[in-house]
């Protein structure tokens, strides 16, 4: 249910525990910032949404909510951590280089305050992944070798020499041989008959390990079982990968530490018509506080995300205000262009003569979500809980420098599949996979040699044919 009421509801943020050992500490319930009154309204009250606390760590909440499940009562035995099939050793990460000044990024009014040129991070930032890290050394033909040598692959292997009949909708997969590399066809839900089949490279058992902490951990945002799993499937197969996959996930330290975000009931509400144009309609909303803001002086997030691709943005903020708002929003349209329609909550940051100037100006119909039923936006409600579980995850491995990174964030969640469109946001935006750290492995075991190139004109209609049947396959899953 939208409406355009203007209610201004207070938010207040939920503390969250700082990424160690110790006991969490408990922020005030408030927290002031000072403003500028010559460059900020001073009558603008910033509505966020609090950072989903943690799972296996007891924090405060309403008379009306119920406490975290997860915290031991005295005198119970605390819960056996999940046997570990897999290693989860974190090498010690290299201290990143740090520029003789913070630069003031794009979307931040000129009155935020930056750090002192000799201010330094808390702790280690993950730098860029060395190639040790993100590409296994293997060739092809030692890939080869390794598949025909593994025993677990002998039975696919006898299955692909066996001619196998054609994918039909009564036999949905078949193992094959390509090349000399052993692979997997399948039909998938989010593939029609008519169109190329997925392919999946076979992985022998020597390379699995390396594979399971190339979809899980830093960079890919330490995922849950079914977006990791979803992550391996794109590309890969092996026998019993679900069963890998989550006992690698259910062993990881990190994970364990810091859990994921708690379930919110939601109100039953009318779901909003379904978009078939990208970046038509919008949902906008604001994540935050985290505990303590950044070298950077960060403490907030702005997230946007696209109905009809569930494209996601993200924009980390020092503060809430309506001009700080503003200028992310109006950095993230230039590059996406400017919605049909925005929806928001009823923040005043939302709701201020700023935003509606600037709706005015773009001709953009703003929706306002109705208040205690939040729910009506809760795409961008759901993928808050998801930025917020990675961030906390970050927090804890890396310390405080989720900003330097949150766009590698961001590539993790836009290449992994949508539950409920079939394909991921990044191959509804730009009709192809992305090339992440899994496809570079894959296509150094396959040998790959580039394409060659094609005229402007067949690349642009192949790519609009390919965006079309991917959004019509996409709104036929939901």
């Amino acid at each position: 249910m939208v409406t355009r009421s203007q209610t201004r509801q207070a938010s207040r943020p939920i503390p969250v525990p700082e990424p160690s050992t110790e006991a969490p500490s408990v922020l005030p319930e408030t927290q002031t910032e000072a403003v500028d009154p010559d460059s900020m309204p001073t009558t603008e009250t910033a509505t966020a949404s609090p950072v989903p606390g943690p799972e296996l760590e007891q924090q405060p909440a309403p008379a009306s909510a119920t406490t975290s499940s997860n915290s031991t009562p005295e005198g119970a035995s605390k819960p056996e951590l999940a046997e570990a099939k897999y290693s989860h050793t974190q090498k010690a990460q290299p201290e990143p280089e740090i520029p003789s000044g913070a630069p003031a990024e794009s979307g931040s009014p000129a009155t935020e305050t930056t750090p002192s040129p000799t201010s330094l991070p808390e702790g280690p930032s993950p730098s860029p992944q060395s190639e040790e890290k993100l590409v296994t050394p293997a060739s092809r033909e030692q890939f080869q070798a390794e598949q025909e040598a593994d025993d677990s692959l002998q039975k696919a292997w006898a299955a692909a020499r066996s001619t196998p009949p054609p994918l039909s909708s009564s036999n949905r997969s078949r193992f094959v041989i390509d090349q000399g590399l052993l692979y997997k066809e399948i039909l998938s839900g989010g593939h029609r008959e008519e169109w190329q089949p997925q392919k999946q490279l076979v992985v022998p058992t020597k390379y699995r390990e390396k594979l399971l902490s190339l979809a899980h951990d830093h960079p890919s945002g330490h995922a849950g079982v079914n977006r990791t799993k979803d992550r391996l499937g794109k590309s890969f197969h092996w026998e019993g990968m679900g069963k890998d996959v989550a006992k690698y996930v259910r062993s990881c330290e990190v994970c364990q530490r810091v859990g994921k975000p708690q379930d919110q009931v939601k109100a039953p509400l009318q779901p909003l018509p379904i978009i078939e144009v990208p970046f038509q309609r919008v949902a906008v909303d604001i994540l935050g506080p985290f505990p303590k803001k950044t070298p950077r002086g960060k403490q907030y997030v702005l997230t946007l995300v696209d109905f009809a691709t569930r494209w996601p943005e993200a924009v980390a903020l020092g503060n809430t205000r309506a001009n700080t708002v503003c200028l992310a929003l109006t950095d993230i349209f230039a590059r996406v262009g400017w919605p049909s329609d925005i929806l928001t909550d009823s923040g005043s940051n939302f709701l201020a003569g700023t935003m509606e100037k600037l709706w005015e100006t773009h001709g953009v119909n703003h929706l306002v979500a109705t208040p205690y039923h939040h729910q009506t936006n809760g795409l961008v409600e759901r993928f808050n809980g998801t930025l917020g579980a990675m961030i906390r995850k970050f927090i804890n491995e890396f310390s405080n420098n989720w900003d330097l990174v949150l766009q590698q964030l961001l590539f993790a969640y836009r290449a992994v599949p949508h539950p409920s469109l079939g394909f991921s946001p990044f191959e509804l935006v730009y009709g192809h996979e992305v090339k992440g750290p899994l496809q570079l492995v894959k296509q150094q075991w396959e040998g790959f040699t580039p394409s060659p190139g094609t005229n402007i004109l067949d690349f642009v209609s192949n790519l609009q044919s390919t965006l079309r049947h991917s959004l019509a396959l996409a709104r036929e899953n939901l």
